[in-house]
């Protein structure tokens, strides 16, 4: 049951009592006087009667067919492409992931949006309009009635005032009234717009289409202009990369700026855009602006102020790579996801023909659409997420939003070496954090980014903490490792410079009569294991492989 702006209960057909045929000897399918049931394939024409009628249509070119004042009659469309009603059909529900586009006529219609993001248009009469899934847009035209919309999720669906002359948010809480849990607009002409179950402060700007308010730039920060800027500092890069406008064209159609500190490039970064807000089903990625540590295997291979070198770093090296990160997100959120980007390539400092491997996690998902194949998931305490794999690429997908926190990127890339897609002898050659924007206006803000990087090399493990301020290069100290060995053979590896603890583990050793064996390897020599618990007298020379 659902209820119109002026108060109106509308319903959607009964269920159905009779089962119409889909195939016959003409291309009419006639109903009766009872609530019918209809099949509509390509070319039909499906004509009900009296009683609550259901179609199925499975083809656009099939057709509803009724009279004015014969029941409540309901159209289910599980074609792609758009779908609207006839004359004398009062509702339709988007039944199909392929549908963007929803129209409904002149009667009072309940249009119910499906999986995909849709432009809902409920046309004349007063429209319930549903939300979906997806991020939906509503069209509320001038002249059109008033219309309640239902489901109406803040950040992914918006609404497309028309004729109204409104042209700012400012207007529309103006207009604005809590009426119980529903947020009431008034509008021209006595039309009304009614939000169920929405109060007015969980609304901005980008619900309505409007650009949000520019950011303010502080004190120290700088800002720039433009679709492909950029400033590197600290061996950071900062870049608007707006690299897919398509016939978009800069200052016209769309917006982008960032907002930075040249002395702390990773806190308070800031990135803002305006692009058309659109429900295409295969949306294009429009821009990527986001920070980059390391060197990009695409363009010319430079970090001029990058002093730590860390990357390129061989994986078979890298001994951890965790990265802590705290983000804003504002604005059309369905319209973006957030995510890091991480390329490898087969040697150090490869440009893009040496590319191995493109390994994308995204911590907040929108409503984009990841591409490629589901090969499995990934869960490391709170964080689960859905792999998935295209050629090189690959995209870790947290499953709900994680925008603050601290994230093991070398454990990833075991689980993805485990699963054969990664090899030791790549090399992480730059790590990247931005959004991928398809539509929309919305911004984001780098609170913090650091990157904390244990590398394995000749001398020892070195740390490196990479923040947007710069980098601090430390040698890692040896840790003294207890070790407890059970039953069968087990080797024990030590490391320069550490004393080690063996224990034995099983209770009965002491009274067999052969002793186990216990190895170390030449490159182990001159450490000491001490025996610090277990019969010391069962081990010989031949027990160390020196």
């Amino acid at each position: 049951m659902y209820i119109t702006a002026t108060g109106v209960e509308l319903r959607l057909s009964t269920k159905p009592v009779n089962w119409v045929p889909a195939e016959g000897a003409t291309n009419v399918r006639n109903g009766t006087g009872r609530a019918d049931a209809f099949q509509g394939i390509a070319g039909t024409i499906l004509v009900g009667g009296l009683g609550d009628d259901t179609y199925h249509m499975w083809a656009s070119t099939a057709n509803a067919v009724e009279s004015g004042g014969q029941g409540i009659d309901t159209v289910y469309a599980y074609y792609w492409g758009s779908a609207g009603l006839g004359g004398n059909v009062e509702n339709l529900v988007v039944s199909s992931p392929g549908i963007t586009a929803a129209s409904g006529n002149a009667l009072d219609n309940i249009i119910v949006a499906g999986a995909a993001g849709a432009t809902i248009n409920g046309l004349s009469g007063n429209d319930v309009l549903v939300g979906g899934s997806g991020s939906d847009i509503f069209v509320v035209t001038t002249g059109n009635g008033s219309d309640a919309i239902y489901n109406f999720r803040p950040g992914y669906d918006v609404v497309r005032l028309g004729g109204y002359g409104i042209t700012g948010f400012d207007q529309i809480v103006a207009r604005a009234q809590q009426v119980g849990s529903d947020l009431k607009i008034g509008l021209t002409d006595g039309q009304s717009l009614v939000l169920r179950d929405i109060r007015l402060e969980w609304l901005d700007p980008a619900d309505f289409g409007f650009k949000l308010p520019k950011s303010a730039v502080p004190g120290g920060f700088d800002q720039m202009h433009g679709p492909d800027r950029g400033y590197n500092a600290h061996g950071w890069y900062v870049m608007t990369n707006a690299w897919n406008p398509g016939s978009l064209k800069y200052g016209t159609d769309f917006s982008i700026d960032t907002i930075y500190s040249r002395n702390d490039m990773t806190k308070g970064a800031t990135f803002n855009w305006s692009f058309p807000y659109t429900t295409e089903m295969t949306a294009p990625i429009r821009a990527y602006p986001n920070v980059m540590f390391g060197i990009g295997p695409h363009g010319e291979q430079l970090n001029p102020t990058d002093t730590s070198h860390v990357f390129p770093a061989r994986v078979g090296d890298l001994a951890s790579l965790k990265a802590t990160f705290d983000i804003t997100a504002k604005g059309n959120v369905g319209g973006f996801n957030v995510a890091y980007d991480i390329w490898f390539t087969t040697k150090p400092d490869g440009n893009e023909p040496t590319v191995t491997n493109e390994l994308m996690i995204w911590l907040h998902k929108g409503d984009v659409k990841p591409f490629g194949e589901v090969i499995g998931t990934y869960s490391d305490g709170a964080f689960t997420g859905t792999i998935y794999r295209d050629g090189h690429y690959t995209a870790i997908i947290a499953d709900k939003d994680v925008l603050t926190g601290t994230i093991d990127i070398t454990k990833m890339v075991d689980h993805l070496q485990a699963l054969g897609y990664y090899s030791d002898d790549e090399y992480l050659a730059a790590i990247s954090l931005g959004s991928e924007v398809i539509s929309g206006n919305g911004s984001i803000r780098i609170n913090d980014f650091d990157l904390n990087v244990v590398t394995s090399t000749p001398t020892g493990l070195v740390q490196t903490l990479v923040t947007g301020a710069g980098s601090t290069i430390s040698a890692v100290a040896a840790a003294a490792v207890e070790t407890v060995v059970d039953a069968g053979s087990d080797i024990l590896h030590t490391a320069a410079g550490v004393e080690d603890s063996l224990f034995f583990g099983e209770a009965d050793q002491a009274a067999t009569t052969t002793a186990g064996h216990w190895f170390a390897d030449s490159a182990d020599a001159g450490n000491s294991l001490a025996a610090a618990a277990g019969p010391i007298e069962m081990l010989s020379v031949s027990d160390f492989l020196f």
